[in-house]
C-alpha cells in the first residue's frame, strides 16, 4: 500500500465527514425534536415509545455517518489513484470499524437529557444503555457486513481492470503433436 496516497485519502475522508456532520446532526436533532413534540402532544413525551424512536434516530444517524466515512474512503482512494487491494481494503474497514466502535460506545451519551434525567427515566440506566448498545450494534453491524462485501467487489473490479491491461498469450497445439495451430 502506498502510505502517502493513503494519508491523502484520510485527509479527503476528514473533509467529507466535516462537510456531512452538520447536516446529518441537524437532521437527527430535528427528527428527535419533532418526534418528542408529537409524543408530548399525545401526552406521552417521556414514554418507552419516545425512547425507542430516539434510539432509532440515533442508529440511523450513526449508520449515515459510517456510510459517509466509507464512501469517502472508496471515493478518496479512487481519486488519489490508490489501487484497491486487500491491504487497502483492510485499512479502510479497520478505520470504519474504529469509528463504529466509538459511536456505539458513546451512544448513551447522545440521547436528549429529557429522556435520561433520573426523575423521568422509565428504564434503569443499565437497561437503557443495553438497549441503546444493542440497537446500534445491530444496525451498524449489518452496515459493516455491507461494507465488507463492497470492498470485496472493489478489489475484484481492481484485479479485473489490472488483468485486462496485461496481454494474454494463448498457445494452441494440435493434440497429435505435429504442428502448432
Amino acid at each position: 500500500m502506498d502510505n502517502q496516497r493513503f494519508e491523502k485519502v484520510k485527509q479527503f475522508v476528514t473533509s467529507a465527514i466535516a462537510a456531512a456532520t452538520g447536516p446529518l446532526s441537524e437532521k437527527q436533532q430535528t427528527a428527535v425534536r419533532d418526534n418528542l413534540a408529537k409524543m408530548a402532544a399525545s401526552g406521552m413525551s417521556i414514554s418507552s415509545g419516545a425512547i425507542q424512536e430516539t434510539i432509532r434516530f440515533r442508529a440511523e444517524y450513526s449508520c449515515e455517518l459510517l456510510q459517509v466515512r466509507f464512501d469517502a474512503f472508496v471515493e478518496g482512494a479512487e481519486l488519489n489513484g490508490l489501487r484497491m487491494d486487500h491491504e487497502v481494503g483492510a485499512a479502510i474497514l479497520e478505520d470504519v470499524e474504529l469509528a463504529r466502535s466509538y459511536l456505539v460506545s458513546n451512544a448513551e451519551n447522545s440521547l436528549p437529557g429529557d429522556l435520561l434525567s433520573p426523575q423521568r427515566r422509565l428504564l434503569a440506566p443499565e437497561v437503557l444503555d443495553s438497549l441503546i448498545t444493542e440497537r446500534l450494534e445491530s444496525a451498524t453491524g449489518n452496515l459493516m457486513t455491507k461494507f465488507r462485501l463492497q470492498i470485496e467487489r472493489e478489489i475484484l473490479k481492481s484485479q479485473r481492470a489490472e488483468g485486462g491491461k496485461q496481454p494474454s498469450v494463448t498457445n494452441i497445439y494440435d493434440l497429435q503433436g505435429t504442428t502448432p495451430v
